[in-house]
């Protein structure tokens, strides 16, 4: 019995996992073939062993001492039937009832002692041996239980149970595999070409449907001794009717395509995944392509999917080999279209795509069906003078000249940019990353102010990382997005408490190329104010400088470079926010006359030029953040003033512009005001600012997901920064790797 406990431990967790019951082994002790088989009927259905949770809970102190239990009253070398009855027993109550640290015996229970840490309580149901069977047969060394998988009682109370052999179905493929290499009872031969395969025609329709469906479907082949296959090439075959002999398959380059192609054409599902997983991990940048050709040929849409992936992550090499200039235009167009060709850098796909061009000269009418798909107006301007236009091909094609033209334009004239977006001026990338750009350390020694741009590469990434630098350090600047370009306004570039610091200067940041464009300064210099698009142009609102708060409201005309009033806000404010929702704007709260217009929510209307009151909010808050996500308006973060103290509002609350209506959600976990925000897929990121219970600045943030109202995790910025200022961007790999 010595071995006994470490075999069941061993055994025990993958019956479970195999979510069945099965065979439990364990090594014999008997001298001779009088080994022992015992069918446990009395577990009374074991199957909830396996769906029971306590199982993950098994230690080896608890089962290693199962050795300890009694052998038989006639000192035998055998353990005794009830042996094998106490160690099932004590599994089952451990698995089902968790461990049973140091409880008092029940009824009808003894609690033995054993050497190990905790006690396990075991049933002595020494009488209760009913249906406990014993046999004399040993498998190679191994004592057997077979466990039920179902039991049932009939109607006169004589207890029936299923018992499964998992042994079976393996001995029963190595008997048909034995009769047919010993040509026993053979009664079909496959004919491929000159060669013949000598099978059972029971043994392929079972596995097979195109066999099953010959076989028993009245086709004149069920009749026939001998039935020639055409479709299938003859090492296929042979490897098929090995499979269905054996469960096996041996694959390499060199075959998979003829045993792939048999297995389509056979119905042979099992050998077609087999197939499909040997070529996934075969893959690499050689045989890419040629995988990527079998996907297509038979129709496998997930090796089709893993092809397509693995030639987006390495496609400049793979442009390199032959295979490449084979590929079909549809192919190469799929590829070039695509923004998941993140790593490529926009002239190195122009060189890929004109040297496939240029290997048949037949392909050349087609020039722009292919290079239309390369965006251009994204290449740096020296290379599309010195790489691009001098190539015969983007002269003599007359699109190919109007992508060349229409790439110099974009360049030449930046305030136009906006009216000329196409597909070819899209960033290639499908997932947004997040910019901060400035912020302070408010500490008290200088005046110093942050010019770093950090990313956060994607939602999921865990890390800020410095991109580039802005042309001055700023901080409590604001920011907005239009066609992926990053307006920068206002903001200050000494640290002030008051507005003294306020500027009036205006930035666009083109994030791909990492280029700063100067703009026409604000009409007046803005601190704490906000900055929006709507309708294509970009609205700066309230905000202070040196002579005071403000309420003048001017928007900029990117076409012309250029800023003009709007109709003011109500009453001077700053400090507040501010978003743009269903072709109109929104801002609330902010420092205004009383306190109500803490709590205010003023909307602006582009068509009549007029601004309108509408429900406040809950919460009186400034130097907060509002968010538009989903058609909502989130109002989250900020502080309260109270006499001389200042409090973090920690609640945070939505809009609602049909109904008019504000809606209390789950609260921050922490204070921050004067903090950066944006929105990034469904989930609201809210970066550094300020805590008023801890009176300091903080590198926290924390992000909120909109669709399930929960604050996810915490993530922190690499300084410690208030004012700082977010923005989302759509980056390509090739920029946000730049640094």
């Amino acid at each position: 019995m010595a071995g006994l406990p470490a075999l069941l431990l061993s055994q025990l967790p993958s019956l479970c996992l195999r979510g069945g019951l099965n065979t439990l082994q364990f090594p014999s002790h008997c001298p001779d073939s009088g080994g022992m088989r015992v069918a446990l009927t009395s577990l009374w259905d074991f199957t909830c062993v396996a769906a029971s949770e306590a199982m993950a809970g098994l230690t080896p102190n608890a089962l290693w001492n199962l050795q300890a239990l009694p052998h038989s009253p006639g000192g035998s070398a055998y353990p005794s039937v009830s042996t094998y009855h106490w160690c099932a027993q004590t599994i089952y109550r451990y698995c089902l009832c968790s461990p049973l640290h140091a409880q008092e015996a029940g009824p009808g229970e003894q609690q033995i002692e054993l050497p190990s840490p905790d006690p396990i309580l075991i049933p002595t149901l020494l009488a209760d041996t009913r249906g406990l069977l014993l046999t004399d047969t040993c498998q190679a060394g191994f004592f057997v239980f077979y466990l039920p998988v179902s039991s049932m009682a009939d109607k006169n109370g004589a207890l029936k149970c299923t018992f499964s052999a998992p042994g079976h179905s393996t001995g029963l493929l190595q008997g048909l595999a034995a009769l047919r290499a010993q040509g026993q009872l053979l009664d079909v031969a496959l004919t491929v070409n000159t060669e013949v395969f000598h099978a059972h025609k029971v043994v392929l329709a079972a596995c097979s449907d195109y066999f099953r469906a010959m076989f028993t479907g009245g086709m004149r082949e069920a009749g026939q001794a001998v039935v020639e296959l055409k479709g299938v090439s003859a090492r296929g075959l042979r490897h098929i009717v090995d499979f269905a002999y054996s469960a096996e398959v041996t694959l390499d380059l060199d075959c998979v395509q003829d045993v792939l192609g048999a297995a389509v054409f056979l119905q042979m599902l099992p050998v077609v995944e087999l197939c499909e997983e040997f070529l996934k991990a075969a893959m690499s940048v050689e045989t890419c392509l040629h995988i990527g050709h079998m996907a297509t040929a038979f129709s496998l849409t997930s090796l089709r999917a893993s092809v397509d992936a693995f030639t987006f992550q390495h496609f400049l090499q793979i442009s390199q080999e032959e295979d490449f200039l084979h590929l079909p235009l549809e192919r190469l167009v799929f590829f070039l279209q695509s923004n998941q060709l993140q790593s490529c850098a926009e002239i190195d796909l122009f060189r890929a795509a004109v040297r496939w061009l240029q290997h048949d000269p037949t392909r050349r009418p087609r020039a722009s069906q292919v290079l239309c798909h390369v965006r251009f107006p994204l290449m740096q301007p020296s290379e599309l003078v010195d790489s691009v236009q001098t190539l015969d091909l983007m002269v003599e094609d007359a699109l190919c000249r109007r992508y060349l033209l229409e790439a110099f334009n974009y360049q030449v004239l930046p305030f136009r940019q906006h009216e000329m977006q196409s597909p070819r001026t899209a960033v290639r990338s499908d997932v947004p990353s997040l910019l901060t750009f400035g912020g302070t350390p408010y500490t008290d020694h200088d005046r110093a102010v942050s010019a770093k741009v950090y990313l956060l590469p994607e939602p999921g990434a865990r890390q800020f990382r410095e991109l580039a630098e802005m042309e001055v350090g700023c901080s409590h600047t604001c920011v907005a997005v239009l066609d992926n370009f990053v307006y920068v306004a206002g903001g200050q570039h000494l640290q002030y408490r008051s507005g003294e610091g306020a500027v009036d200067a205006c930035y666009r940041y083109d994030p791909h190329l990492n280029q700063w464009l100067r703009l026409q300064a604000m009409q007046e210099s803005r601190i704490q104010f906000q900055l929006n698009v709507l309708g294509g142009l970009v609205y700066a609102t309230g905000g202070r400088n040196r002579a005071g708060s403000l309420a003048s409201v001017e928007r900029y005309c990117p076409r012309r470079n250029e800023w003009g009033y709007a109709c003011s806000l109500k009453r001077r404010t700053w400090g507040h926010a501010g978003a743009a929702a269903g072709g109109r704007l929104y801002v609330s709260g902010g420092y205004g006359i009383s306190v109500e217009d803490k709590k205010a929510l003023h909307c602006y209307d582009p068509v009549s030029d007029q601004w309108e009151a509408r429900a406040p909010m809950s919460e009186p808050r400034v130097l907060h953040a509002m968010v538009g996500a989903s058609g909502r308006l989130y109002a989250l973060g900020g502080r309260m003033d109270h006499v001389d103290r200042c409090f973090d509002v920690l609640a945070v609350e939505y809009y609602v512009p049909e109904a008019d209506q504000w809606t209390s959600v789950s609260p921050m976990r922490a204070g921050q005001s004067e903090a950066g925000c944006c929105l990034l897929e469904r989930k609201i990121y809210v970066v550094g600012g300020y805590n008023w219970r801890l009176n300091n600045v903080t590198g926290l943030v924390q992000v909120y997901n909109t669709e399930t109202d929960e604050w996810e995790r915490d993530l922190h910025f690499p300084e410690s920064f208030a004012g700082v200022a977010c923005a989302p961007v759509l980056l390509s790999r090739t920029t946000s790797t730049r640094r």
